[in-house]
């Protein structure tokens, strides 16, 4: 699904692995099965994910972008940098327009969220939360910061700063 995170792929699929294991297991036994070693010439190694994973580099699409935040969520996250901060996204959607700015300013804020320009298209940030502060929906957010159009989400990190 479109709006899924690791944590929620996770759950529905232990769910349905679960009931499909059982499924296999009794069926092991009946003609027809035959064991097939795997080929490890096609085998491929995923690396571990590190914290720096989750750094967004706003000259990506906001489809990478989108797919970057849900597949970091819960761990290890996504991140950038706002105002000197650590700024964590939770949640996004791609923006129903190409944006005009550079990749990493905010081109708009409303009641939809902040919106933000990247490589291809918009990304629309949903839920946040700035470093030393707790998460929280971007209405939220909005009403006690000083965010304004123009200014820039940056894909590096401010010396100090912990991931």
């Amino acid at each position: 699904m479109p709006t899924d995170t690791v944590a929620t792929l996770h759950d529905r699929l232990a769910q349905s692995g679960a009931r499909l294991l059982g499924k296999a297991l009794d069926e092991l036994g009946s003609a027809g099965w035959t064991r097939i070693p795997q080929d490890h010439a096609k085998a491929t190694y995923a690396p571990l994910l590190k914290k720096e994973d989750g750094l967004i580099q706003w000259q990506k699409s906001a489809r990478e972008i989108h797919n970057q935040i849900r597949g970091m969520n819960p761990w290890p996250g996504c991140f950038t940098c706002f105002n000197g901060k650590l700024l964590k996204i939770f949640t996004a959607d791609i923006g129903d327009r190409e944006a005009k700015g550079t990749p990493g300013s905010i081109v708009e804020i409303s009641e939809k969220g902040i919106a933000v320009a990247t490589g291809s298209g918009m990304l629309v940030l949903k839920e946040i939360q700035l470093e030393g502060k707790k998460r929280m929906p971007v209405e939220e957010f909005v009403k006690g910061k000083a965010i304004k159009a123009g200014d820039i989400l940056t894909g590096f990190m401010p010396l100090g700063s912990a991931l």
